[in-house]
């Protein structure tokens, strides 16, 4: 415990769960649980299996359990059986399943 409401995690491994049972899996090295906030920022190696069959991989990730929501503002690659994309920033809902990637977002298809 780092602070009053500050966890600190080695190893997390966690299932998000939003509407319609949409499920997102994420894992990382470490992390940090805000209590009060009701926010977890994963770090090292983050990586996220989406129920749609995507893997995305970031150095850090914030989970907004009020509002079901994943945020980066780091680079972020994404890697379906198709293609491959990275951008730099993400904001993903836990609740509908969208994403959006920013920057300058690079496609390749295969």
């Amino acid at each position: 415990v780092d602070g009053e409401d500050v966890l600190t995690l080695e190893k997390v491994d966690a299932e998000l769960y939003g509407k319609n049972g949409n499920q997102v899996h994420v894992k990382s090295g470490s992390g940090q649980l805000q209590t009060e906030e009701q926010r977890l920022t994963l770090m090292e190696d983050v990586q996220l299996d989406a129920e749609q069959g995507y893997v995305m991989h970031t150095d850090v990730l914030t989970y907004m359990a009020k509002e079901k929501k994943l945020l980066s503002d780091e680079t972020v690659t994404l890697a379906g059986n198709t293609l491959q994309v990275k951008g730099k920033g993400l904001v993903y809902d836990v609740e509908t399943g969208v994403m959006q990637l920013g920057g300058r977002v690079h496609v390749d298809l295969w």
